[in-house]
This record gives C-alpha cells, structure tokens and sequence, in this order.
C-alpha cells in the first residue's frame, strides 16, 4: 500500500507549493491512505511512504533553494529512506530545472535514490541527463490534465454530440503565445473567422502584433475585430477551486462544468487546440487537447511536436485515416498552416464517431493514477 504524507496545518513550510497536489488529488481521493504528519508518525512496515511536493504553478521552481528541503519536518525519515521524496510537476513541465531541483534535496541530505519526480513528459528520463548519466533520476510518467478530465468523465452524464454548427472552435483563452495569437490571425487573413468559435483577448493579440507604434493597417484591423468571448468559457477557475470547495460537490461541479462547454465544443466538426508548449522538446498537455476527448470531437493540434505520437502511445487513436498526421513533426507555422488549408478543404468525417467515442471511453476507464502510483512501487 503507498501512504502519501502532507504536512498538517500547525507546520509552516513550503509556504509557496500546495504540497496536497495542485488541487486534483483531494478533491477526488486519488491520494489514496493519505496520513497527516503529526510529530508522532508512526509508519507500518507494509507501506511505502512519499512526501509529495506538488508546485501550485510549475514556474515557481525558481524559488526553490536547499532550504525548501531542509526545513522538511520529516528530513531525517527521508534521508533514512523511510519515507521518498515526491516531486510532482504533473501538470506542466519546466524540466530545465529538474537537475537543479535534485542537486539541492541532494544538498540538503537527500540521496538520489530517495528522489523520486512525477513528470508529464512520458520519455523525459531518456532525455535527461544527471551527472553525465541518464537514467539516475527516478522518473514517473503523469499527466496532471488527464487525470484531472477522467474524473470529470467518471461523474458526468455523457450529452450526445450537437449537430455541426460550425466548421471549427479554436478556443484559445488564456495567457497569450505565438501560437494561439497566430491561429487566430490566420483564420481571420484566410476568411474562416466567421465559421468558427474563437476566443482572443486584445491585450493577447499584441504578443504577435508587437508595439503599438509598429502595428501597419492590415494588424490594426485584426485588432479592431477582438477581444472574441465565446461564453463557452470556465477553463480559467478550473484549476484554481481549492479542494475544499469542491470535496463534496465534485460530481455536480463536473456535470456543470461539462454541460457550460458541451455545446460549443460539441458543436464544430474540427476542434483546434492550440497548446501551451509551443517550441523545444518538451511535449505535454493541457486541458486544451483533453477537452477534446471529454467532449468527443476530432482534433488538430497546434503548438507542439509529438503530440499525436504522444496520445498513441497512452492508448488513444488519431484521424490519420481522414488527414494526413505528418504535420505532427514540423513546426508551430506549418501547423498553422496545414490547419487552415484542411479547414478550407473541409473533408467528409463520415464514420469518426467510432474514434472519438474510444477516446472518451479510454480517458474515462482508464485508472491513471493507478498507473502511475504502480510506476512508485
């Protein structure tokens, strides 16, 4: 059995990371056997114990330093090997600083083998070196999103697809990225913007525009088309609900939440995820491709390298059989591209049901957590 160890409410450290996993975890139980530290921890000879770190943003990694690891309460029962060190970044990647990241817990006493990191990136132990070595860091695949979408589908009354209203969504709230901006622009320079659900602040769009005083007459009418709201739009409190507000309201909170974004997702023929990993070799997911197969719908994916080859090896299908999926290995603009031009060629789907409704059939059965926690033992 895996007891996973948090620090209860009177011990004062880690004040910048939500050590009980960045909300997901709680709210629907999936740290199984949780125990709460007390200054009496007594651990049975049948468990294997981890004291989970879990980033509340995965850009606070610059914050760590070899104090976050000495100040742990139960330091001495993690360098004796009694209890592992856990370090989730299951939700976004910022792997440059994962070596870092050991080198300190090492610092403070820890030994490698004691470390144990939680990453979505399902091939990062091949690429990751440590000390001139690959393979001593003791990697885990997860994928925070996914999870987080499973337990929606476990809850859920599954809403039958609504009839194609429109060619595509390209929904693309949130901080902005070359990629989103530049979908969005290029479906309105090619004459889709008006087939589509799309969503694009102003203050976003100027992250491909570039200053004001720059802009020609061709950005400022782009400009004066935005901000584009579908109101299909929750995704931003999504991951921001703390687990008390939701511990028991769980399954009605996904019903909603399934039921605010089923007819516009579900509603367009192609659904485009333009994702948060836009360049380099870290591939990983967010919510933005997820949604895609909670809802059921084809997808294209702009923004990262890999990704389709990434979804076959966790088990789901693809479309290769209606598009050609070599735009997976080219880069963000080619993909942009390739997008548009099968947009403008609109081929028939006929029969794509049967793979979108597996996808969602395998996000909701599989036990991901449980894969993940097997990879522990």
């Amino acid at each position: 059995m895996i007891q996973y160890i948090f620090d209860s409410p009177n011990v004062s450290n880690l004040s910048k990371f939500l050590t009980r996993g960045a909300n997901l975890e709680e709210t629907i139980d999936r740290y199984r056997g949780k125990s709460i530290l007390t200054k009496d921890l007594t651990l049975a000879d049948n468990c294997k114990y981890y004291y989970p770190i879990t980033h509340s943003m995965p850009y606070s990694l610059e914050f760590i330093d070899v104090d976050t690891f000495k100040h742990i309460p139960i330091l001495n029962l993690i360098v004796q090997g009694k209890v592992h060190l856990l370090l989730d970044q299951s939700a976004e990647e910022f792997c440059p600083d994962v070596i870092y990241l050991h080198k300190m817990a090492e610092e403070a006493g820890i030994p490698s083998n004691h470390i144990h990191y939680a990453s979505c990136l399902d091939d990062a132990a091949e690429k990751y070196e440590y000390d001139g070595q690959r393979g001593l860091i003791n990697w885990q695949y997860r994928d925070h999103h996914i999870e987080y979408m499973s337990a929606v589908a476990k809850c859920i009354t599954p809403k039958d697809p609504a009839p194609t209203e429109y060619l595509y969504a390209a929904l693309n709230a949130g901080k902005h990225n070359f990629g989103k901006v530049e979908m969005v622009y290029q479906l309105w320079a090619n004459g889709l913007i008006d087939q589509g659900q799309v969503s694009l602040n102003k203050d976003d769009a100027y992250g491909r525009i570039g200053d004001k005083s720059d802009m020609d007459s061709r950005d400022q009418q782009f400009l004066n088309i935005l901000p584009l709201t579908p109101k299909h739009w929750t995704g931003s409190n999504l991951f921001l609900t703390t687990p008390s507000q939701l511990s028991s309201k769980w399954p009605t909170w996904s019903q909603q939440f399934y039921d605010q974004e089923h007819q516009e997702i579900s509603g367009c023929k192609f659904y485009i995820s333009s994702e948060t990993s836009q360049y380099g070799r870290d591939c990983y997911f967010t919510e933005k491709t997820v949604r895609a197969l909670l809802h059921r719908r084809p997808f294209l994916i702009n923004g990262m390298s890999g990704g389709l080859a990434k979804l076959q090896r966790l088990g789901f299908k693809t479309f290769s059989n209606y598009w050609s999926e070599d735009y997976d290995t080219i880069e963000t603009q080619d993909q942009i591209q390739f997008a548009i031009q099968l947009l403008k060629d609109n081929p028939d789907l006929t029969g794509i049901e049967e793979i979108t409704e597996y996808n969602f059939q395998h996000l909701k059965n599989t036990d991901w957590f449980g894969i993940f926690e097997d990879g522990l033992k």
